[in-house]
C-alpha cells in the first residue's frame, strides 16, 4: 500500500514575547485503489515548525512546539489549522 506525505497548510503562530514560528501542516495520502481505478484518500495530519520541529495543536489557535524546551505559541491565522 503506497502512501505519499504533502505539504497542505501554512500559517504563522507567535510565542509570549512575540517571536514568530512558521508552522506547516503535512497530510498523509493513503493507496486506496481498486482494480482498475487509482483513488488517494486523506490520512493523518502532522504538524512541524519550519525547522522540522514536532508541533501539538492544544486547541484551534493554540499549540506546543515540542523541542527540547516546550514553547506555546498562538495565531490568529485564518489558515491555522
Amino acid at each position: 500500500m503506497a502512501k505519499q506525505i504533502k505539504r497542505t497548510n501554512r500559517f504563522s503562530a507567535y510565542d509570549e514575547e512575540g517571536r514568530k514560528y512558521t508552522i506547516f501542516e503535512f497530510t498523509e495520502y493513503l493507496d486506496a485503489s481498486t482494480w482498475g481505478s487509482d483513488k488517494m484518500v486523506e490520512g493523518l495530519k502532522e504538524l512541524r515548525t519550519a525547522d522540522g520541529i514536532p508541533v501539538n495543536r492544544i486547541k484551534k489557535g493554540v499549540y506546543r512546539i515540542m523541542g527540547v524546551e516546550e514553547i506555546e505559541v498562538t495565531s490568529d491565522d485564518p489558515h491555522a489549522a
